[in-house]
């Protein structure tokens, strides 16, 4: 897994997007994707669970926002996500927007 330096620098220093970044490469690393250098769209369309930077993203979100800490806490806001696990808010405004999508937020 190779990480750009300031990544690395980042995750080092807390940065919130800098430990999804990492939290992302390493789930390349893990669900055996392989490395592409050229990111243009595949001939055939890719259902959006079957896309590997969708799958890379998903466990990062995964790992850093819980959805059973989620649960249990009563996080119900981006916001609140976003101060809970200490990511950026465009991280926790995804995972929310996801969340309420598929009903499994809190009931507040």
């Amino acid at each position: 897994m190779h990480i750009r330096d300031d990544v690395f620098e980042g995750a080092c220093w807390n940065d919130p997007r800098a430990r999804f970044t990492v939290f992302h490469e390493l789930g390349h690393g893990l669900l055996g994707h392989r490395r592409t250098i050229n990111r243009a769209q595949a001939v055939a369309k890719l259902k959006v669970y079957e896309d590997s930077e969708w799958q890379a993203n998903q466990f990062a979100a995964e790992f850093l926002m819980p959805l059973e800490v989620i649960q249990r806490d009563g996080l119900t806001t981006a916001f609140e996500i976003q101060m809970h696990f200490d990511v950026s808010f465009q991280a926790a405004e995804r995972r929310f927007n996801q969340l309420e999508k598929r009903g499994e937020l809190p009931c507040v």
